[in-house]
């Protein structure tokens, strides 16, 4: 895959533009932390591109009690117990690039029915604190229903640096 310069993600000092996708811990460790190169999805999407990964207010807490699952999550973050594992929820932990999506694979995440490929990670340094939303969201539009008006979040330095600064495929849809 080619990959170039994209264009700021962010047209002004708004994002509107960039999705986000929220996806519940520990496998939003594994996407932007280790290889976990394949997220599960029940739902196809034409979409490609970059998008935010945002963390919901719970756990997956099936997948703490996989013993490899749990191993990787030890190793990673340097714990002796996986009762000791909390991770920062309710957040904005990262972008990372969906190049495709795929009814089989050969990837050891895939489960199905639909993977979404994933690459290009990038880690947020400091995460964003917010409510997340299903499926493609926007996390910078709020909208006001009962006065039909869309608000705009403020972006801080941080994440606007990350924004701007990164490389990142342009966006395609099939």
């Amino acid at each position: 895959m080619n990959y170039v310069k994209a264009p700021p993600i962010v047209p002004s000092e708004h994002d509107t533009t960039m999705r986000a996708l929220s996806i519940r811990q520990p496998w939003a460790d594994f996407i932007l932390h280790m290889s976990k190169n394949v997220e599960n999805r029940p739902w196809n999407t034409h979409y490609r591109g970059p998008f935010w990964i945002h963390v919901p207010q719970t756990l997956d807490l099936v997948a703490l009690t996989d013993r490899r699952l749990g191993r990787a999550l030890l190793q990673l973050h340097g714990l002796e117990r996986i009762r000791d594992y909390k991770p920062r929820l309710g957040v904005l932990l990262g972008a990372v690039v969906m190049t495709d999506v795929v009814t089989e694979s050969d990837s050891p995440w895939f489960d199905g029915p639909y993977g979404f490929v994933l690459e290009a990670r990038r880690p947020l340094e400091r995460p964003v604190p917010m409510a997340g939303g299903q499926r493609w969201w926007y996390p910078w539009r709020r909208y006001n229903f009962d006065d039909d008006i869309e608000e705009v979040r403020p972006v801080d330095d941080q994440t606007m640096a990350f924004m701007l600064g990164a490389e990142l495929p342009q966006e395609r849809r099939r």
